[in-house]
This record gives C-alpha cells, structure tokens and sequence, in this order.
C-alpha cells in the first residue's frame, strides 16, 4: 500500500470514527431523553428530579417530544427550568395576536413560563427572551413563586 492510500485510509477510519461517536453521542442526548418521556414503565419509576431533568434535556434540541417536556415542566418545574422553556419556546411558531389558537404544545410552554415567573411577557419567544434579558435573569430566586435560582 502507497504512502497516500495509506493516509486516505486513516484519515477514513478517522472520519468513521467521529460518525460513531457522533452517533453515541445523539443516541444517547437525543434519542434515550425522547423516549423516556414516551415510555410509561419509564415515567412510573422515575423520580419527579429525573423526569425534570430529562424533560430539560429535551428541550435544549430544535427536536423531539417538546409536548411532553413542557408538561413534565409545567407540573414540576422551577426557576431553573425557565432557560429551558425558553430555548423550547424559540422553535415553537409565532402566534398573531389577532388570530385566535395555538397549538396546545406552546399552550403548554407558556402555561410553564406563567406559572414559574408569575409574569406574562406575551406569546411568542421574542417577548419572552426580552424580558428574560432585561429583567427575569436578573432578579433573585425569591422573586420567582417557585423559588431555584434559574442562573
């Protein structure tokens, strides 16, 4: 073998290495998460802090059972869910004001954000991260009904 096949080669079995890792690594941020919130048996045995956290895990990817997240959040949640409803918030569509309905998904989320903030920015994301920005990030954790600090 030539000294440049031998080098393509490597550099083969270097890309396929990386396409393996990438792939344990998506599996097992993406894909266990996601179906976990649809697994019953699952959900049952699951402390209420796992179901947290992999509900947050969910909603940190533009993909997945954001529905079920933001319900796990809404019933269980705190300060410190409040960046991941927000970044879950970002890929929900733009609600017009003037146009009655949404999907319960984003009901769900902005359900969520009501009741862990105590405040209404609105209905899409831009209104949300603003105030977060300006002025929700900023306040201390007894400011929020349901305490965590969400830094």
């Amino acid at each position: 073998m030539t000294g440049r096949r031998k080098g393509v080669m490597a550099g083969l079995a270097v890309a396929v290495g990386f396409l393996l890792l990438g792939g344990v690594w998506f599996y097992y941020q993406v894909v266990v998460p996601n179906r976990n919130l649809m697994d019953l048996q699952w959900y049952e045995t699951a402390s209420a802090e796992e179901q947290l956290r992999v509900a947050h895990q969910v909603l940190e990817f533009p993909w997945g059972n954001h529905h079920d997240a933001f319900l796990v959040v809404l019933r269980m949640g705190d300060a410190r869910s409040i960046p991941y409803l927000l970044k879950g918030l970002r890929w929900q569509e733009q609600t017009d004001e003037n146009k009655p309905g949404m999907r319960c998904t984003k009901s769900h989320c902005l359900d969520a954000l009501k009741r862990i903030t105590g405040h209404d920015a609105g209905l899409n994301y831009e209104d949300w991260a603003r105030w977060w920005a300006e002025e929700g990030s900023s306040l201390p954790a007894e400011a929020f009904p349901l305490g965590a600090n969400p830094r």
